[in-house]
């Protein structure tokens, strides 16, 4: 292996690092499964990824030991984790909100809005190919443009 190729390996790899720590410790929200152990009146303990957490509170219904059950961690904030139960009927909920982000009627949000890039930063990423690798591993592939 060429000096060349051995520098290509290595930014390639503190890219590959990089970009995992970003998605694992990203402040976005993130949904676990996880098993109810026990309830009290302050809330639900759950075992998640075999952590347990306690006085977890729920939205949309009740739920019992054993369960397995959807957990919201808002912007990668375990503290904030709530457990997320649907409707008993299995008929979908429908509910509306007033305004999104200060609009009203119907409201169309843009990166701004929600705090996310714009589009001409994915003219920079149009160069390389993002694979997620069969162990679950990420890698970048110069594609050329």
């Amino acid at each position: 292996m060429d000096k060349n190729e051995i520098a290509y390996q290595q930014l390639l790899q503190g890219i590959q690092e990089y970009t995992q720590e970003c998605l694992d410790n990203g402040g976005y929200d993130k949904t676990y499964t996880a098993i109810i152990k026990s309830v009290t009146t302050q809330g639900y303990t759950i075992l998640l990824n075999g952590q347990t957490y306690e006085n977890i509170k729920t939205i949309g219904g009740t739920c019992v030991v054993n369960e397995t059950v959807k957990v919201i961690v808002p912007q990668n904030n375990f503290s904030n984790m709530f457990i997320l139960k649907g409707g008993t009927s299995g008929e979908p909920i429908v509910g509306g909100v007033s305004s999104v982000n200060g609009k009203q009627g119907d409201v169309v949000l843009n990166n701004e809005d929600v705090g996310a890039l714009s589009n001409s930063y994915k003219q920079k990423l149009d160069l390389w190919d993002l694979l997620i690798n069969n162990d679950g591993s990420l890698s970048l592939r110069y594609n050329g443009g």
